[in-house]
């Protein structure tokens, strides 16, 4: 059945044997509504959502963790803790963390902050002097000393862009996370450098494996040795800044990353 139009009205008329159509080419436009995404968020999540890096100054006056309920040591999810330093304009909702490894410069040797790890969060159910808060959820033990920061309910791009430093770049991994001592594609790295040095979020960065400090069997010196020169190992993009380091994602990896490889502008 086909429909036609005859004396202006519409009429369903009978087709018998093959319809031919016509086709020519032509372009068709789909606006785009957003970025080809590049990284899938759910990745870096726990990276973005809860504070990473601190500095001294903000460690030391964080609230803490002054007691435990029932005298406990340790505590975990569903148990309560008294915390001491609260500021009641800051909510109810908090991340506890526990100041671990410092962040510093290979170079300079200047403290560049402090790794903030993740262990818990929690909700005041009494703010006063010495608050109450219960814990909902746990990723390890919670400890007296452990320091809280609020919570900030943050909107994220769901994609990151891809760009170059527009002006020239340098610097090293100072440290990567999971604890392991070779870094591969997806892992994340920690560099000695932040928003001070212009470093963005986005930006692509190439990763040099530093050349091997080996001796120089020929040389009449039996103390002689040599630096080899740093080789290409893979590229990595900047996810979150902060003052004076950086977290990044190695997209690939062509070699064996290691902390102290050499990061520089993409080529």
């Amino acid at each position: 059945m086909t429909l036609v139009y005859r004396d202006g009205k519409p009429v369903l008329e009978l087709t018998r044997g093959p319809v031919t159509y016509k086709m020519s080419p032509e372009m068709r436009e789909t606006a785009l509504q957003q970025a080809i995404p590049t990284i899938p968020l759910d990745a870096l999540r726990p990276f973005l959502s809860r504070p990473n890096v601190v500095g001294a100054e903000v460690l030391e006056a964080a609230p803490y963790v002054v007691a435990s309920s029932e005298e406990r040591l340790i505590s975990g999810a569903g148990d309560k803790v008294y915390v001491r330093g609260i500021n009641a304009e800051e909510g109810k909702h908090y991340s506890i963390f526990r100041g671990d490894k410092v962040y510093q410069d290979p170079e300079t040797d200047e403290i560049l902050g402090y790794e903030a790890i993740y262990v818990a969060d929690a909700w005041l159910s009494v703010i006063a002097d010495i608050s109450t808060a219960e814990l909902r959820e746990t990723s390890r033990e919670v400890l007296i000393g452990d320091r809280l920061l609020p919570v900030v309910d943050d909107q994220y791009e769901a994609n990151f862009y891809p760009h170059l430093p527009e002006d020239s770049f340098a610097g090293h991994i100072i440290s990567v996370f999971d604890g392991v001592s070779q870094v591969g594609q997806y892992q994340v790295v920690v560099l000695n450098r932040g928003e001070r040095e212009r470093l963005e979020v986005g930006h692509a960065l190439s990763v040099y494996q530093a050349g091997d400090v080996v001796r120089d069997t020929v040389s009449a010196d039996p103390k002689d040795s040599v630096t080899l020169p740093d080789e290409y190992a893979g590229v990595a993009l900047v996810f979150k800044t902060f003052e004076k380091v950086s977290y990044a994602i190695v997209m690939k990896a062509n070699r064996a990353i290691h902390v102290g490889d050499r990061v520089s502008a993409a080529n």
